[in-house]
């Protein structure tokens, strides 16, 4: 059998590098996504009450209680009439409440692709047959059968509303199986979206999800969406940060009615703004489901073992680095700013983002960016790309610096993602720049573009965005794992163009160190730069932070041993120990499954809590 190689013809010793000495090592279920075409009402305390087959149970009862289950199967339209006086006349809990409600839901399921119009007309119907229970579940919200049909119904309609392109502030004329209706679609108003923003929406009780330990939604009045908005030319330029493959956010749908009835407002809810609507006189909690937008994004990313490609050949993946952000620009709320390890990519941080979101005050205060880049890079030219595009964001964001939310950043870095972001929070003085050229760069004979970069790798200041920092299972100091035999067959097989770095073949030049020598000579890559006790990380290691920043450390340690002789399989204890961290929690994990393991997770919410608290 043909042997296959990979990454530059190294073979089948690259693949076990790769997937073994990344230190990244152990990973949750593979994030996975599922959309079924099935209408059901689907909420925490009820089961499949809508069926495209059958009523159920409880409206089999009241049809044949009224001598209309025969008429059900042969005339739907018909039976949908004959019961449609008693049900507006009954309570807002009566069970032929409940049975037309499904009965208009499993019509529009059948209308849907050929009568979308129709469909709506159903829809609606059964919204406003249910808006009564909905309307009176303010203490309720265990949802009633009731609730969740009106739930059901807002988000089929909006979907199919969505499909046939009706404007924000657009009216529709609809006929239904019991009259002609008005549906109008309301975007004005703040925690609203128009529906033009997406280009996709989808029923999140049609998703099947996979790959997170908790699905995190909340019970409440509207129907759960997600939305998606693709990555096009035009949209970078007026958003530089939105990801290539796009930005899915949670969306809620509601129908409010007139007080006679006849015509419906829809709102599509923004529920990372708000978590309440209006219906009648009263304000209601929304209904929300945030884990399934970021499966929907795994669920889009292009190809498999990005961030292990991104390491070994980082050259062909440095246009895809970025700072990218997970929800629309928010001016009050605080950026909290996620830098991936070696060898992966931001969806690291899926489990993490999917349980902080769930929590309303953070959800409330803060706005989640990944950073993401090409790993193999060494450690000074990965930090000077996210130094660039934090102060990109900067300039975008908060060009006049009057946002006081924005000079309150949070940043936390991963393992190698902590290294670089160490970068950002200590300033260099001439410490990094002295390891490797004697003499100021002013004073070297190099193209003025050159010497400008050399500068921004070897030159830097604390960022004055960044007021707290988070460090998970960091080497500040390398790891021994880096010096074993397969980690540095593994650094040899990154392809790292030294003249990508220094912008240009830079020669030797007087007053060059040894160090710099064997940069140039050998091309250095991240993998270098961990070896214990590496001069630049041991130097970065001893620069003066900013005065009144808050250092964090979550550290990982496998065993029962003594915590000052511990590691984490990749990462010692003496090496992502800090003396200045205000906290350090240690977590019974391997190093990376750092960023999904409950005791992180509840550390970093703890932290965020406590960063709104002063």
């Amino acid at each position: 059998m043909k042997a296959v190689t990979f990454f530059g013809g190294h073979g089948w010793p690259v693949i076990l590098l790769g997937a073994s000495l990344s230190l990244g090592c152990g990973c949750s279920t593979a994030p996975g996504i599922k959309e079924v075409r099935r209408p059901l009402a689907v909420e925490p305390d009820v089961r499949q009450i809508v069926d495209t087959r059958r009523v159920s149970a409880e409206s089999r009862a009241v049809l044949k209680g009224l001598g209309l289950e025969g008429r059900a199967a042969r005339d739907p339209g018909g039976a949908i009439a004959a019961l449609a006086p008693q049900a507006d006349d009954a309570g807002p809990l009566d069970p032929r409440r409940l049975a037309l409600a499904e009965m208009l839901c499993i019509q529009g399921a059948a209308w849907e692709d050929d009568k979308p119009e129709e469909a709506i007309g159903c829809y609606l119907e059964a919204a406003r047959i249910a808006y009564p229970a909905a309307i009176d579940s303010q203490d309720s919200l265990d949802q009633t059968k009731l609730l969740a049909l009106y739930n059901h119904a807002c988000a089929r309609l909006a979907v199919t509303v969505f499909a046939i392109g009706l404007p924000a502030d657009g009216t529709a004329e609809v006929t239904s199986p019991l009259g002609e209706r008005q549906v109008r679609v309301v975007a004005s108003g703040p925690g609203r979206f128009d529906p033009a923003y997406f280009d996709e929406l989808k029923m999140t009780e049609n998703l099947r999800i996979k790959g997170y330990q908790t699905r995190e939604t909340v019970p409440g009045v509207g129907g759960k969406l997600v939305g998606h908005r693709a990555h096009t030319a035009e949209r970078q330029v007026d958003d530089p940060f939105l990801h290539p493959i796009g930005l899915a956010l949670p969306v809620t749908a509601t129908l409010h009615f007139s007080e006679d009835r006849e015509q419906a407002d829809l709102a599509l809810h923004d529920v990372l703004a708000t978590d309440q609507t209006r219906l009648g006189a009263e304000d209601f909690q929304l209904a929300a489901d945030f884990t399934a937008p970021l499966a929907l994004l795994s669920s889009l990313t292009p190809a498999k073992n990005v961030g292990r490609k991104a390491m070994f050949h980082p050259a062909k993946f440095l246009g895809s680095t970025g700072l990218y952000r997970l929800e629309p620009q928010r001016e009050g709320k605080i950026p909290v700013v996620l830098v991936h390890g070696l060898s992966k990519t931001p969806a690291v941080w899926a489990e993490a983002v999917n349980e902080l979101r769930a929590d309303p005050r953070i959800r409330e205060r803060y706005q989640f960016f990944y950073f993401q880049y090409p790993s193999g890079f060494p450690a000074g030219f990965c930090a000077s790309a996210l130094r660039h595009h934090l102060d990109r964001y900067r300039e975008h964001a908060d060009p006049a610096r009057s946002n006081p939310h924005h000079r309150r950043m949070v940043l936390v870095g991963k393992s190698f993602g902590g290294v670089i972001s160490s970068f950002q929070v200590r300033d260099s003085g001439d410490s990094v720049r002295k390891l490797f050229v004697e003499k100021p760069l002013a004073e070297l004979n190099l193209p003025p573009h050159q010497r400008q970069t050399l500068q921004a790798m070897l030159h830097f200041e604390a960022n004055p965005d960044i007021s707290r920092v988070v460090f998970m299972v960091t080497p500040h100091l390398g790891t021994d794992v880096a010096e074993k035999p397969l980690a540095k067959m593994a650094s040899r097989a990154i392809k790292v163009p030294v003249d990508l770095i220094t912008d240009g073949e830079v020669p030797e030049f007087e007053g060059m160190t040894n160090l710099a020598r064997a940069y140039l000579n050998e091309s250095t890559n991240s993998m270098v730069n961990l070896r214990p006790h590496s001069p630049v990380l041991t130097t970065v290691r001893g620069l003066p932070t900013r005065p009144g920043l808050k250092i964090h450390s979550i550290v990982g340690k496998i065993g029962h041993g003594p915590l000052e002789e511990s590691n984490d399989k990749m990462v010692p204890y003496w090496s992502s120990h800090l003396d200045e961290a205000l906290s350090e929690v240690v977590v019974p994990t391997k190093h990376g499954n750092i960023t999904h393991h409950p005791d992180a997770i509840a550390e970093l919410r703890r932290i965020l809590t406590l960063h709104l608290a002063e």
